[in-house]
């Protein structure tokens, strides 16, 4: 059983642009206007996401403030959902061209039938932690999950999956266990301190706070360290939050300007993961939304050290992150025709590679603004 809440919803503060309007329940932050009010002709692309509070979405988070994507010579909408089925069904239904979610969908959408693609990997490891409330609840065995109500960013989502992966492990009956979804950022410090869930599995900040209040126990963590308790993919890389978009509309953008814009944009995340390897924490603090820093500068920067070890840096794929999904999703109930996806197909990394090539080339001089 899983129910669900919507999380909130915010503008970039960097942007003084006036609200273009609501599109299937998202807010769309332009990273780029036309000066002076002149027509742009550049091909707009518009990236759906949820979770922008997340640290696991900092790439797209610093892309967007810092205007890299405006820097690359793109066009691009950041366009933010209450919850991670939101924002694909808006790639699905055309009101967005690309999502940056989690890998694990891409890999689960082609087993469906919906053949996406990678574009840019961002991190590799998950980014989540699976943590328990002490105050409600102490820790005997597996079992004593059973019953219990575990929070989970959204239905559907990496935490979701991951959570049923990770308890499972251990033995676990899923259907004794109820999900609850709690969003992210303050929206989730509210459910937890509400006590409306036993147990969640979250990424930072949230989980960092809370630990810092000493409010949950982390039981097991992939934040830094692709480290996700099953012996199937000890060793090998988990694939984190990526870009990716439908293969047949990536297929089809056989114009110049498209073409153009695409690359722009994964320019523009690459360039973002380079400027958060090297930035310091008066950077971060200054770049990054108010309200992401959950009222404790802090933590928050504690949050930002360990997910940086997690980032890619060049937005490429390794290569045994696609095997390495696919065992996973291949341990949980309810996963059907993983035998269809074709692994290959799940990502490329033609686009990334160009862009490590042109920061390798001028690094120096692209990571100061």
């Amino acid at each position: 059983m899983v129910s669900s809440s919507l999380s909130s919803l915010s503008l970039s503060r960097r942007h003084l642009g006036v609200l273009a309007g609501a599109c299937a329940g998202a807010l769309m932050v332009p990273a780029l206007l036309p000066a002076h009010g002149q027509a742009d002709d550049r091909a707009v692309l518009r990236i759906a996401a949820a979770g922008l509070s997340s640290v696991a979405q900092l790439p797209l988070v610093i892309a967007r403030e810092l205007d890299f994507f405006a820097h690359e010579g793109a066009r691009v909408q950041v366009l933010e959902y209450p919850g991670n089925a939101q924002a694909l069904q808006a790639v699905h239904q055309g009101d967005a061209d690309l999502c940056c979610s989690a890998f694990g969908d891409v890999v689960r959408l082609q087993s469906q039938g919906r053949e996406h693609r990678c574009i840019a990997l961002l991190s590799r490891t998950p980014q989540l932690a699976l943590a328990v409330l002490p105050a409600r609840w102490k820790l005997l065995s597996a079992r004593d999950f059973e019953g219990l109500r575990v929070g989970v960013a959204s239905a559907g989502d990496a935490s979701h999956y991951l959570a049923s992966l990770w308890l499972r492990a251990q033995g676990v009956d899923l259907r004794r266990v109820r999900f609850v979804s709690i969003g992210e950022g303050a929206e989730a410090l509210r459910a937890v301190k509400a006590y409306r869930v036993d147990a969640l599995c979250l990424a930072d900040p949230v989980v960092a706070q809370l630990e810092q209040m000493q409010q949950v126990r982390v039981l097991v963590d992939a934040r830094s360290l692709p480290d996700v308790a099953l012996p199937e993919i000890a060793g090998m890389t988990v694939p984190g939050m990526c870009l990716h978009a439908p293969r047949a509309w990536l297929e089809q953008r056989d114009g110049r300007q498209t073409r153009a814009a695409l690359q722009s944009a994964v320019q523009a995340m690459v360039r973002a993961m380079r400027w958060l390897q090297s930035a310091g924490p008066s950077d971060v603090v200054r770049t990054v939304p108010a309200t992401d820093l959950l009222g404790d500068r802090g933590v928050y920067l504690n949050a930002f050290q360990r997910a940086v070890t997690a980032l890619t840096f060049d937005g490429q794929m390794p290569p045994d992150g696609p095997q390495a999904m696919l065992r996973m999703l291949s341990t949980l109930p309810g996963m059907r025709a993983l035998d269809r996806v074709a692994l290959g197909k799940t990502y490329t990394n033609a686009l990334a590679r160009k862009a490590a090539q042109k920061y390798a080339r001028h690094e120096s001089g692209l990571m100061t603004l």
